[in-house]
C-alpha cells in the first residue's frame, strides 16, 4: 500500500509540474548581452580565447518558438554571425531553452573549424531579476556537422544578459 501511495504521489506531482509549465506564454523582443569562454573541453588546448555576443531574439509565436539573428566575436579575432530559432521552456522566473542556429564562421586567429558554415547548438538557463531583465548562463558547440574533413567543433560557456522590450 505504501509503495502505491509513493507511486500515485509521484505521478500526481508530475503532472502538476507538467500542466504548470507555461509553453504557450508569448514572449517579447529581447536584446542578449554575453562574455564568455569559448574552447571549454579541448584536451590540447584547454582555452582558445574569450567571447562577447550580441543577440537579437523576436517576439515567439507556435509554442514559444522565438528567432534570433546574433554575432559573436572572440579575443582570437573569430567572428560568428549567425540566425536561428530558440524554444523556451517558461517556469517563471525560471526559464530553460535551447537553440539551434546555422552562420557563417570566420577563423581570423582563432581555431580552424574546417568551414565557414557552421551550426551552433546551444542549452540556457535564465532566472528574472525583474520584469525586463533576466540573468542567465549557456552552453554551446558550434560544428560544421562533418561537411568537411576537418570538424573540430568548439564548445562555449557564456554568462548573459537579456532585456526584454516590454
Amino acid at each position: 500500500m505504501n509503495m502505491y501511495l509513493k507511486s500515485l504521489s509521484a505521478v500526481l506531482t508530475f503532472i502538476y509540474l507538467i500542466l504548470n509549465i507555461n509553453l504557450a506564454q508569448a514572449t517579447s523582443h529581447s536584446i542578449i548581452l554575453g562574455l564568455g569562454k569559448q574552447g571549454i573541453s579541448a584536451k590540447k588546448k584547454p582555452i582558445e580565447g574569450n567571447e562577447a555576443k550580441l543577440e537579437y531574439r523576436f517576439a515567439s509565436f507556435y509554442y514559444n518558438l522565438q528567432p534570433h539573428i546574433g554575432v559573436m566575436g572572440s579575443s582570437k579575432e573569430s567572428a560568428y554571425v549567425y540566425a536561428g530559432l530558440n524554444y523556451v521552456i517558461d517556469f517563471s522566473p525560471l526559464h530553460l531553452g535551447i537553440s539551434f542556429s546555422p552562420g557563417i564562421y570566420h577563423r581570423g586567429k582563432g581555431k580552424k573549424l574546417g568551414h565557414p558554415l557552421e551550426f551552433k547548438s546551444q542549452f540556457e538557463v535564465y532566472y528574472d531579476i525583474t520584469r525586463s531583465v533576466s540573468l542567465g548562463a549557456s552552453v554551446s558547440h558550434r560544428s560544421n556537422a562533418g561537411i568537411s574533413k576537418t570538424n573540430p567543433g568548439l564548445n562555449n560557456i557564456m554568462l548573459e544578459l537579456q532585456y526584454r522590450l516590454n
